[in-house]
């Protein structure tokens, strides 16, 4: 089988945090991200348990360097793209070129009902977003800027300042079903795996295996078409370094055993299953390095995102990984 383009693309990686409980502390946390070697660090755009995404990014750009500063992701559902593109091109101005817009959809049906707004059908809130990433490039772009969809209106509109990136910060779009992936295809510099949506409207946690993750890749290899190789892959990854991989993995399949109303056909999951999951990074530190070069050859996988509670952890994969070629 051929190497997947993505196969000779450098690794990168990248550090979720939330910053809600401390922040006070936030300086800190992204100065220490940096310091240890990380390329991006991230924020994600929810209700509770975070920072507001752009705002915290702005304050980490002040304090940074060279760290990347990207959402993972902002929920186009919760914001007008005028928004998004004004807020994200000061950022990008503010940090000398170093944002990179995560976005998606908007996915979880008690967001939308805090804030009263309907929880419209997948493919509608993916007409959004496609409508509104046209948007938020167009108002990045040089002069004004005019657009007519289906949920969006622009008349001679513009923004400033522009971002310092140009045309414009790098998107990353996150997506796990074929729908959000063809989007992805057509509109994503960077695409974020994530797992598929059960019947209610929560991830699918037992969508996590390499079989599934192939049929995904290839989804968006036929969307993308010759832009394919330009495209970045990345997933946000449960870490896990230890010496008891096994055990570890058990615990995973406890977790995500589905309920009678999360039925998937995709099937029962084993150990072997875990293991292999892009989703997840479990064994001993050279495994886990061994197991991020394999899925770079196999798919093309080389931008990994863990949590903040795999900061530390992922530190010596990274050393790791800096010294082998291959």
């Amino acid at each position: 089988m051929p190497r997947p383009p993505g196969a000779d693309r450098p690794f990168r990686f990248g550090v979720q945090l939330r910053g809600h409980r401390d922040p006070a502390g936030w300086a800190d946390q992204v100065r220490r991200v940096e310091a240890l070697g990380y390329d991006v660090v991230l924020v994600a755009d929810h209700f509770r348990h975070s920072l507001a995404a752009l705002p915290a990014l702005a304050a980490a750009a002040v304090v940074t360097t060279r760290l990347r500063l990207g959402t993972m992701v902002w929920a186009n559902d919760f914001h007008r793209p005028v928004e998004t593109a004004k807020q994200a091109a000061t950022v990008d101005a503010l940090s000398g070129g170093r944002l990179e817009l995560g976005i998606g959809s908007g996915w979880m049906p008690s967001e939308y009902e805090q804030i009263d707004e309907p929880y419209d059908r997948g493919g509608v809130r993916l007409e959004r977003l496609e409508e509104a990433i046209e948007v938020i490039r167009a108002l990045w772009g040089p002069g004004p800027a005019d657009f007519a969809g289906a949920h969006y209106t622009l008349r001679s509109a513009e923004i400033e300042p522009k971002p310092a990136q140009r045309p414009g910060p790098p998107i990353l779009v996150g997506a796990g079903g074929r729908r959000g992936l063809g989007l992805a295809g057509r509109q994503a510099d960077v695409v974020n795996f994530s797992m598929g949506a059960t019947p209610t409207g929560q991830l699918d946690l037992t969508d996590i295996g390499a079989a599934s993750f192939t049929r995904k890749v290839g989804w968006l290899a036929e969307a993308a078409g010759d832009r394919f190789a330009d495209i970045e892959l990345s997933v946000l990854a449960e870490l896990a370094v230890t010496d008891d991989p096994v055990t570890v993995a058990e615990a995973v399949l406890a977790r995500t055993a589905p309920t009678s109303a999360d039925v998937t056909a995709l099937g029962s999951l084993e150990v072997a299953d875990v293991l292999d999951s892009p989703h997840h990074l479990i064994g001993s530190v050279a495994e886990i390095a061994e197991r991020c070069l394999d899925r770079r050859d196999r798919w093309g996988l080389s931008y990994l995102v863990v949590r903040e509670d795999g900061l530390d952890g992922l530190v010596p994969v990274m050393e790791r990984l800096a010294t082998e070629a291959r």
